[in-house]
């Protein structure tokens, strides 16, 4: 190239050296380089697989240049230098692996860029090549955490494999991750061209859903020529209902009461087809003729008609082994869905109610199986596919199967807890009334403040102290023989806490009238004080020998005469009886509240212990010598006395309509003899407990004899259970 200076002389301009593109390593070798990163040659050298490039002023691109937000090509060189750290060259093999599943653009116009740098890419593939860009160093972050965090702890970690669910009319079932499912969706069948396989499914689609019907009908026929069929015990349910009045009073028992407190079913739906019922029968499906039956086995313990439960309660057992043999008989396996999970909840509070009690065979812990298999226990958010109205609905029967299983675990006495908070999701349910929640609603519903009442608010206020209760049953049920008494109290006084804030929300937030607060309020009182007492019954039982648990003591008495306190509005023989009081005289378990025998004892057992501590022997007249002290403790006592005379007289008129409760009655008597004795003065009083006990027999024989002379002809109960040996109690600790 020729120029020309400024005097005219030609002066021969000098070519200026073109910038080299190789890698240092290519040409300290000689030999070709591909301008990779790192290049053909340095890889196949098996020295190292980092290349260096000589700083250009002009900048490269190539497969593995970052571009920047604004749009220009940005060189990591810095990262490439010769004698660069281990983690840095093992981020660039894996930006090359990333590269190779679509990290990083390798296509043909790549390669031409990179040979011709001053190709600039155009605005929409720089902001492209951005997003690939920083998605793959996220994923390169991810992958330098889990490196670490396994260098750490020396083991290596998976991936969470996230559960999947099969949620039918016929079946619910969770796939969990020890399911075949997730092997068998790895199997590679990408060499099935899809266009081909599209056109395959075309061309046979009318003959595959054929060949899939007949399938389906020999299956069926198959199954159904291999089972046994049985005798249903009650073949035609429907015909056993009473009179559509008496069917009324016992549903609108049923929502008033146990629908509030257990949530179990959608109260819209269940009137739709209890309207249908009356109307076209044939058109109810079986699980609700099942559920029906069982809604009005709980609603007959609240019927206001006492000479009508005797009949009533004949129903309800006929109708509660119905649903017995419909959830696992011969049709158990259609049952695995929220209809059978429905069925199980009514049918353990149904037992409960109508004094047949739990049974070792239909367990919380088969529901509890039953409800998880199903997925119950996982947050319904991370199943897409479920509707706004089956998340609420799964919410609302976990919840309740919770409180059922805490409630049989703390009545068994014996029976451990079998979940614990970290085996299930802590989703809640919604505070909404059932009338918003509609079963074709495609987006949730807001849930409205706890102070606001909705069909929902009584069981969320149970569900609050849930986990305190979960603790205390686990302490309660322990196998260790010394129980932490610091535990114990802690918790404790977090469930006096939740009485004192239960009582609070409804009067300050629920004063009126609203449903049967009344028998909410206490019913969830008695609940929990019950496990106050069961808590501190451990200690109170040595607080006569060691003074340090006197606190135990106290308590234990305090929250057992609250309880017992509710039996004052048991007026039996009256048929003026309210819904707490129907309960406590016609269930079992936790649900007698106040005829409990862990009420009666602690009472007993507190009176008689404080008599023993005042006394000082008998007097001449007799009477027994009692100080200022122990005349304010006497006050104290007349209260409690009077409650268990109170609860020995309900007690006897229970027996007279036919609830043979002879245990309760006898040991209640004997206690009230010893009491009786230990006023007196007298020391030896095993005689007249003797007396009392043989008294107390005869009068249950006598109550019990009027009330089957009123069902039952007199000559059929010549041989009634007092021929043998009616009590078998040992009044030798009573001594």
């Amino acid at each position: 190239m020729v120029k020309h200076n400024q005097t005219g002389s030609t002066i021969t301009s000098r070519k200026r050296r073109r910038p080299a593109k190789s890698c240092e390593q290519c040409r300290r070798r000689k030999v070709r380089c591909d301008l990779q990163l790192p290049c053909k040659a340095c890889r196949q050298s098996r020295e190292t697989l980092t290349c260096t490039y000589r700083e250009s002023p002009r900048l490269r691109s190539s497969k593995t240049d970052v571009w920047d937000d604004s749009g220009s090509p940005e060189i990591r060189a810095s990262n490439f230098a010769e004698g660069a750290p281990q983690d840095q060259s093992l981020s660039i093999l894996s930006q090359q692996h990333l590269r190779d599943f679509g990290g990083f653009p390798s296509t043909h116009s790549d390669s031409q860029d990179a040979v011709h740098p001053e190709i600039e890419p155009s605005g929409t593939s720089l902001q492209e090549l951005a997003n690939r860009l920083r998605k793959a160093e996220q994923q390169l972050s991810e992958l330098s955490r889990i490196r670490q965090s396994s260098h750490a702890s020396g083991d290596l970690t998976i991936p969470v494999i996230a559960p999947r669910l099969r949620n039918t009319t016929e079946k619910t079932k969770l796939f969990g991750p020890s399911h075949w499912m997730y092997t068998a969706e790895k199997i590679d069948c990408s060499q099935i061209d899809p266009q081909d396989m599209e056109l395959s499914i075309v061309d046979v689609k009318a003959d595959l859903a054929d060949m899939i019907k007949e399938c389906r009908n020999l299956r069926k026929s198959a199954k159904s020529q291999q089972t046994l069929y049985l005798n249903n015990p009650v073949p035609d349910l429907s015909s056993t209902f009473p009179e559509r009045h008496v069917c009324d009073e016992l549903v609108g028992a049923y929502m008033r009461t146990f629908e509030q407190l257990y949530r179990i079913i959608h109260i819209p739906s269940f009137w739709k087809e209890y309207y249908m019922f009356w109307e076209e029968p044939h058109l109810v499906s079986t699980p609700f003729l099942i559920k029906l039956g069982l809604v009005f086995a709980v609603g007959a313990t609240f019927y206001p008609i006492l000479s009508e439960s005797e009949r009533l309660r004949r129903l309800a057992q006929s109708w509660i082994y119905a649903a017995q043999w419909w959830l696992v008989g011969p049709s158990e396996k259609s049952t695995r869905n929220l209809d059978g999970i429905q069925v199980f909840c009514l049918l353990l509070v149904s037992r409960k109610s109508n004094l047949i009690g739990s049974s070792p065979w239909l367990s919380t812990g088969s529901l509890l199986r039953m409800a998880m298999t199903m997925g119950l226990h996982r947050d319904p958010r991370g199943f897409p596919n479920l509707t706004p109205f089956q998340a609420e609905m799964r919410t609302r029967l976990w919840t309740t199967i919770l409180e059922l299983v805490v409630l049989e675990s703390v009545d068994s006495s014996s029976m451990p807890l079998t979940i614990s908070a970290q085996d299930f999701d802590d989703h809640v349910p919604r505070n909404i009334n059932d009338v918003d929640l509609d079963p074709e609603a495609k987006e949730p519903l807001t849930s409205e403040p706890l102070k606001q009442y909705t069909d929902s608010s009584v069981q969320l206020l149970m569900r609050k102290s849930l986990s305190t209760r979960m603790e205390a049953t686990k302490l309660v049920n322990n196998l260790n023989p010394e129980q932490p008494y610091n535990t114990a109290l802690q918790l404790a006084t977090d469930l006096q806490r939740a009485c004192r804030d239960l009582a609070a929300h409804f009067q300050m937030h629920w004063p009126q009238p609203l449903g049967n607060m009344g028998f909410h309020r206490t019913f969830l009182d008695m609940q929990l004080r019950r496990y106050i007492l069961l808590l501190h019954r451990p200690y109170m039982l040595q607080a006569h020998q060691d003074p340090r648990f006197y606190l135990s003591r106290k308590i234990c008495g305090e929250s057992a005469m609250i309880i017992a306190s509710y039996a004052e509005s048991i007026k039996l023989p009256s048929d003026d009886l309210d819904d707490l009081s129907r309960l406590m005289i016609m269930s079992t378990g936790p649900f007698c509240g106040a005829l409990h025998l862990d009420i009666i004892t602690v009472l007993g057992l507190e009176v008689t212990t404080q008599l023993k501590e005042i006394g000082t022997g008998p007097s001449e007249t007799g009477q027994l010598i009692i100080d200022p002290l122990g005349a304010m403790t006497r006050a104290q006592r007349e209260p409690v006395i009077r409650i268990l005379k109170h609860i020995k007289d309900q007690l006897l008129q229970v027996v007279a309509l036919g609830i043979p409760r002879f245990k309760r009655y006898i040991f209640l008597s004997t206690v009230l003899c010893q009491i009786e004795a230990l006023e007196s003065g007298r020391n030896n009083f095993r005689p007249l407990l003797i007396r009392a006990a043989q008294d107390s027999v005869k009068d249950c024989c006598i109550a019990l004899r009027a009330s089957q002379s009123l069902n039952t002809p007199q000559d059929s109960i010549d041989t009634l259970v007092c021929t043998e040996s009616p009590f078998e109690l040992d009044f030798d600790f009573m001594v």
